[in-house]
């Protein structure tokens, strides 16, 4: 039985996921329902795209890319202020 157990863990540790290129799409803001917003319309994502403006690129360039260019975003730098939802 501790054999067994064995093969179950090696096999297990085979199993992985990789993921080599990336799609970056550029989606609608479309006028949202969320009743969290203190100031302003809110806003939620469509679901049109422009396909002309799709870009494909290697998973690792995107990183490096994001890394050198300083452009990574979180937290309250993603969000829109009232005047940037309103003009949109």
């Amino acid at each position: 039985q501790k054999s067994h157990l064995l093969d179950q863990f090696a096999i297990q540790e085979q199993k992985s996921v990789q993921f080599h290129q990336i799609t970056i799409r550029e989606y609608e803001r479309i006028l949202g329902d969320n009743p969290g917003v203190s100031f302003g319309p809110p806003m939620s994502i469509g679901w049109r795209y422009d396909q002309e403006n799709e870009l494909v690129m290697e998973l690792d360039d995107y990183e490096s890319a994001r890394e050198q260019q300083g452009t990574k975003k979180r937290g309250r730098a993603l969000a829109l202020n009232k005047e940037e939802r309103t003009n949109l």
